[in-house]
C-alpha cells in the first residue's frame, strides 16, 4: 500500500473531505510515477575509472597555459575584488578554462604582499574560481596565481 492510500484512509476515518495536502500528495505521486528516479549503479571498477578520469582532467588543466591574464599592479586594495570578479566572469563567458592573475610578490610594498592576500581572499570566495596555485617561476612564481575556471 502506498502512502497516498494510507493518507486517504486516515482522512476517511476521520470523516473529513480530501484535504489540499492529500491532493498535493496524490499529484506528487503521479509525477513520481511518470518521472521515476534514475538508479545509478556504481561498482568499484566504475568508481576507480571515474576517479582516474577526473585526476587526468585535473592534471591536464594544471598543465594548460593560461588563456588570459589580469595584471593588478597599481590596483587599489578596495578595487581588487571587483576587478577579479569582472575578470573571472568575462573569462567564464569566453569559455576559458585557466587564467592568470598577476598581483606581484609584495617585495616593494611597505605593508607586505597586500594584493597577494586580497586576491587569495577574493578567489576563495568566488563561485567561478576552482583550483588555484602559484604560477611557474618563469611566469612570475609567487607573484601570479593561476585559476581554473568552474
Amino acid at each position: 500500500m502506498d502512502f497516498g492510500k494510507i493518507l486517504d484512509e486516515w482522512d476517511g476515518q476521520k470523516g473529513k473531505k480530501k484535504t489540499k495536502q492529500s491532493q498535493a500528495h496524490r499529484e506528487m505521486e503521479k509525477w513520481l510515477d511518470a518521472n521515476p528516479p534514475v538508479q545509478e549503479s556504481h561498482n568499484q571498477d566504475d568508481l576507480i575509472h571515474e576517479n582516474a578520469k577526473l585526476a587526468e582532467r585535473r592534471k591536464a588543466l594544471r598543465q594548460l597555459r593560461p588563456q588570459d591574464s589580469l595584471d593588478l599592479h597599481g590596483t587599489r586594495l578596495k578595487d581588487v575584488y571587483s576587478s577579479v570578479d569582472t575578470f573571472l566572469r568575462a573569462s567564464h563567458n569566453n569559455g576559458y578554462k585557466k587564467v592568470l592573475i598577476i598581483h606581484g610578490k609584495g617585495n616593494h610594498s611597505r605593508n607586505g604582499p597586500v594584493l597577494l592576500d586580497a586576491v587569495g581572499h577574493a578567489l576563495q570566495r568566488h563561485p567561478l574560481a576552482g583550483e588555484m596555485g602559484f604560477s611557474h617561476r618563469k611566469n612570475g612564481g609567487r607573484g601570479a596565481t593561476w585559476v581554473i575556471i568552474r
